[in-house]
């Protein structure tokens, strides 16, 4: 999972690169933010109480240091529970994150202002038609690059009324093992002037897995803003 959260580290930071960054960004405190963070579907919180989740937590900061501000980290609940107990493998998992580098937006920015800006700086589909024919012609360019690439990205996968959504899929087995691709679509939305990005991984197993983690994306982020 270590080489996994450099991935979301990097993804997150190319997400976010539409933003301009400040000269002197506002260094804000998460948790000074009042958000709310809803867990995904059948997920559960990394804990600092807990030392493995600790180790994660801390890697996953250090990773980040200096372009994301790691909010809090959740994994589906079985595969953590067996990985407190027997270290096992985190295979499905979710990030919250702030960018840095959209420290310093203008304070009477919209989130559909901001969704416009993200979305002219990476391009997007025009229509909800055209962008699964897109997805599935990036796709299968992305099988073939991926056996020779770390990290390919997919590019937009969708844009609605509260973020756009991105996807990359990424090599993540250690040296010498059995290559494994996660797939990995992140939400950039804002709230209260704040943007805020949601990453959702889990193993490739082709197109399935991408409509899939961008369908729960899209309910994820609807509840965070709405608990916010």
């Amino acid at each position: 999972m270590v080489r996994a959260l450099l991935v979301l580290s990097l993804l997150t930071a190319t997400a976010a690169a539409a933003a301009p960054a400040g000269k002197t960004p506002q260094q804000k405190e998460p948790h000074a933010l009042g958000l709310a963070l809803p867990a995904p579907n059948d997920f559960c919180e990394l804990s600092p109480s807990q030392p493995a989740d600790r180790y994660m937590l801390e890697t996953a900061e250090q990773m980040n240091a200096g372009h994301n501000r790691v909010l809090a980290i959740f994994a589906d609940c079985g595969q953590l529970a067996a990985m407190r107990g027997k270290g096992a493998v985190l295979n499905d998992y979710a990030m919250y994150m702030i960018p840095l580098s959209a420290s310093d937006l203008p304070p009477t920015m919209t989130r559909a202002e901001f969704i416009e800006l993200v979305a002219g700086t990476l391009g997007e589909p025009d229509t909800i038609e055209k962008a699964e024919d897109i997805v599935q012609n990036r796709l299968s360019e992305a099988n073939a690059a991926i056996e020779l690439q770390d990290l390919v990205s997919l590019g937009p996968l969708h844009r609605d009324d509260v973020a756009l959504y991105t996807g990359v899929l990424a090599r993540t087995a250690e040296a010498g093992a059995e290559v494994e691709v996660t797939a990995v679509v992140v939400g950039v939305t804002m709230i209260d002037g704040q943007v805020v990005t949601l990453n959702l991984s889990a193993p490739y197993e082709g197109q399935p897995t991408i409509d899939s983690l961008l369908a729960e994306q899209r309910d994820n982020v609807q509840r965070l803003i709405a608990a916010n």
